[in-house]
């Protein structure tokens, strides 16, 4: 399984307006203090959030967005989901498209994208006609399910940050290997654990928004990071050389990458930067 970091922030960082230290210190240093909005490529062909930063994010990278199959959506947050880029899928955006695209994504999910794209065009993501038209597939799946895709398994799992888009994490596993892609969650519930029950996780990306902040509510600092993977431990639920990655970096709370890297780094995790990638 290979995955290609196109984005670690929330709501990028720097922030477009702020003056503060962290974000000024940022755009001083560049690099891998520049982070846009967070999302993930796996095997060049499934991206989890359609950000409003992926398509820069591709081309950087030199990614090929019409080679992508798969689109995980977490929740409709404007810095998760960007209608733009979604509803440029219309056939009247003259978009030429080889393969078919396939939205997955929760019932309340698909629910409010269909409600963004029917205020901007007049898109039916309920209308297998037009989906055939414009190549795309909708495919919805609530935590506590499971969806087999290729050899992909995708297994969304429930997380409280806003139930009222149908918001959820994606634990997803290919040839052996176990993926959970956690950003935009809150502390570990009981209903999360149970449906995490037996799995042994090889790679995680956690919400890490608020650093030294002491605000936990819908997202996580520091303390509130290391307490959800000691419990994801003492349940059993990670591999031995499981990889644990920081990501949803805003600069509310959160240092330099590599005074925040020398920080989490203590605990064995590591902060993840945009650009990174690698072979799991």
């Amino acid at each position: 399984m290979k995955i290609t970091v196109l984005g670690t922030g929330g709501f990028a960082y720097p922030l477009v307006f702020c003056e503060c230290d962290y974000c000024n210190k940022a755009r001083i240093l560049g690099g891998k203090n520049i982070r846009k909005r967070a999302s993930i490529l796996i095997n060049d062909e499934m991206i989890i959030d359609l950000t409003p930063d992926c398509q820069v994010a591709m081309n950087m990278y030199q990614k090929d967005m019409g080679k992508v199959k798969y689109l995980l959506q977490t929740h409709t947050h404007l810095d998760h989901f960007d209608i733009n880029h979604f509803t440029s899928l219309d056939y009247k955006y003259c978009t030429k498209k080889s393969k078919e695209l396939i939205l997955i994504c929760s019932d309340e999910c698909l629910k409010d994208i269909q409600n963004k794209a029917s205020q901007f065009d007049r898109m039916d993501l309920y209308n297998e006609e037009y989906l055939n038209k414009i190549k795309l597939k909708t495919k919805t799946i609530n935590h506590g399910e499971i969806l087999s895709c290729e050899d992909y398994i995708i297994k969304p799992i429930y997380c409280s940050h806003d139930e009222r888009i149908g918001a959820q994490l994606y634990l997803i596993k290919q040839q052996g290997k176990t993926l959970l892609y956690a950003t935009d969650t809150p502390m570990l519930t009981d209903v999360t654990l149970q449906e995490l029950k037996g799995e042994k996780i090889d790679c995680i990306f956690l919400d890490e928004s608020f650093g030294v902040q002491d605000y936990t509510f819908s997202h996580l600092n520091i303390k509130g990071f290391d307490e959800y993977i000691k419990t994801l431990k003492q349940n059993n639920l990670l591999s031995d050389k499981c990889l644990v990655y920081a990501t949803h970096i805003t600069h509310d709370g959160n240092p330099t990458h590599e005074e925040l890297n020398q920080i989490l780094n203590k605990n064995g995790y590591n902060v993840a930067y945009d650009g990174l990638e690698f072979e799991l």
